[in-house]
């Protein structure tokens, strides 16, 4: 069953991709309470999957038995929740116009930190996930260090090309995100977690989380 007072829902509109995309986020419960607080933000990237971008698509991904709720009071921060689909939260080589990354980094950020009382900077923002997602928060951490402090992986890919090596695995999202493996594998090792490191490697301020 869906329950719909657990989180709060946003539809949020994406100028760069031109669609909508559902998103929910959790709130300190004390959050309307304490109206001069101002919060760090989590933003929680999903796994693959396969629900539908709706509201109800977000919600059953994350359901009351998720703990994100809990996790939101624990930690005293906001944790936002976006769907987007099985597109790895990257800019795709191949399809200009799939700019996932720009999505969550820019656009994303933006939106909460105008619309919430955020902590707004790189200090206080952070992201991360489970599988696709911990590629997702490691990823965008090595592309947006200005943006984001801290990146967490809970079983992220952390190099692409290995997988497609060795699991034959660029079926379906792959190949639609980076092109035919075995002629464009280029795309691939770039965008290994492998390689985006060496963007940061120099930094002092960035925090890595692993598991």
């Amino acid at each position: 069953t869906i329950d719909s007072n657990y989180g709060s829902y946003v539809n949020l509109h994406s100028d760069t991709l031109q669609k909508d995309f559902p998103v929910l986020i959790f709130f300190p419960s004390d959050y309307e309470k304490n109206k001069n607080s101002k919060y760090p933000v989590l933003y929680l990237l999903h796994g693959a999957n396969d629900q539908p971008l709706t509201e109800e698509g977000v919600r059953k991904l994350y359901a009351p038995h998720t703990g994100v709720q809990q996790a939101a009071d624990a930690h005293q921060l906001i944790i936002v929740c976006p769907l987007v689909g099985n597109k790895l939260y990257v800019n795709s080589p191949i399809h200009p116009k799939d700019k996932y990354a720009t999505l969550i980094a820019r656009e994303l950020t933006s939106f909460v930190d105008k619309t919430y009382r955020t902590l707004p900077n790189r200090e206080n923002r952070y992201v991360g996930g489970f599988s696709m997602g911990g590629y997702g928060g490691i990823s965008l951490l090595c592309r947006y260090p200005e943006t984001f402090s801290v990146g967490m992986s809970r079983g992220g890919v952390m190099d692409i090309a290995s997988l497609i090596e060795d699991l034959h695995w660029d079926e379906p999202f792959g190949s639609e995100i980076f092109g035919d493996y075995w002629t464009q594998q280029k795309n691939y090792h770039l965008n290994s977690i492998l390689n985006l490191l060496n963007k940061i490697k120099d930094r002092k301020d960035i925090g890595i989380v692993l598991e």
